[in-house]
């Protein structure tokens, strides 16, 4: 078996399989994707939804000078995180507080789950609007770890993941999703916990010593080391020096902007 270095995938080839035990104990049998930015096109399309929705309620409170939404507030805040945690995490940095509400609350309530809620409504009009693309390097692994026998499984701190992947053609290439919906109903942790990932492999029935974690947000890289992955996969799809090199510091053992150059097993 070649190793990852090589271009290939095996559950030996990672930093973390000597950790969980995987070492040498086979070909990687599942691979856990983070959705947006990783196997959509979708990365932009919830940032503008999410700064649309803070800085119109910034502007509705008189929020303070240059308080308004940025990209470095998204990779902050926002990426990888639940739109619960998003809202207080962006919130805590303006030195707002905002009363939780309940799951369920309407998109005009100034709550956290109400300005969640209105950020999913925005994103799936832009989605309806804009249409979703696939990344033709992420559908071609994907067919090839099908082809392969391999489990391939969607993960996504979002409640519009499933809309998301309906919309790209993905949903039919999928073994199982754990999104927003599954892990609140489940009380498992967010980002940078390793539990939607765990609950992804326990999902398919495969060890975490014999899955591959793809992820391009510093969080999902941090969840893949902490669960004991065979391997954990930084994408940057900014070919960005500073971004890869966030997502190696976080644990990812390798980092590529094209999954086109790795092959399964």
């Amino acid at each position: 078996m070649t190793h990852l270095d090589d271009g290939a995938i095996s559950a030996g080839a990672g930093a973390h399989a000597a950790r969980a035990g995987g070492a040498g104990s086979g070909a990687v049998a599942a691979g856990l994707f983070e959705v947006d930015g990783v196997l959509t096109d979708t990365r932009d399309a919830h940032r503008r939804a999410w700064a649309a929705v803070f800085d119109v309620y910034l502007d509705c409170v008189g929020g303070p000078r240059g308080a308004a939404f940025t990209e470095a507030d998204f990779r902050r805040y926002v990426e990888g995180r639940s739109g619960g945690d998003a809202v207080r995490g962006f919130m805590d940095s303006r030195g707002i507080e905002l009363p939780e509400g309940e799951l369920g609350d309407h998109a005009t309530r100034s709550t956290v789950h109400g300005l969640s809620e209105s950020k999913d409504r925005l994103l799936l009009s832009i989605i309806e609007r804009e249409g979703v693309r696939a990344y033709p390097d992420a559908a071609g692994l994907v067919a090839r770890a099908r082809a392969a026998g391999s489990a391939v499984v969607a993960v996504a701190p979002s409640t519009t993941a499933r809309a998301i992947l309906s919309a790209a053609g993905l949903d039919g290439c999928l073994d199982a999703c754990i999104d927003a919906i599954e892990v609140q109903s489940r009380r498992l942790r967010g980002e940078p916990a390793p539990d939607a990932y765990l609950a992804g492999a326990d999902a398919v029935g495969v060890a975490p010593s014999r899955c591959a974690v793809f992820a391009n947000a510093v969080g999902g890289i941090a969840a893949g080391r902490g669960g004991g992955f065979a391997l954990v996969i930084g994408v940057d799809r900014m070919r960005s020096e500073v971004r890869s090199a966030e997502l190696r510091r976080a644990g990812a053992d390798r980092v590529t902007s094209d999954l086109a150059e790795l092959r399964w097993p």
